[in-house]
């Protein structure tokens, strides 16, 4: 049981690796640039069906 009761604190040298770390703190974490990339493609695909489906509608079709 002593190693779950007894174990030592990283979090204080792993917030300084990670507050050290020059990239924008939303690409920090790992696995971040494959989560922002999905965001992104889901993203820029609703505002192109926005703009298709805007223009759609003012030239008159459904």
């Amino acid at each position: 049981m002593d190693p779950f009761l007894f174990k030592k604190n990283t979090v204080p040298e792993r917030q300084r690796i990670y507050q050290a770390d020059p990239r924008p703190v939303y690409l920090r974490a790992p696995a971040s640039k494959l989560m922002f990339g999905i965001f992104l493609g889901f993203f820029w695909t609703g505002i192109a069906g926005i703009t298709i489906g805007t223009f759609n509608q003012i030239r008159g079709k459904k």
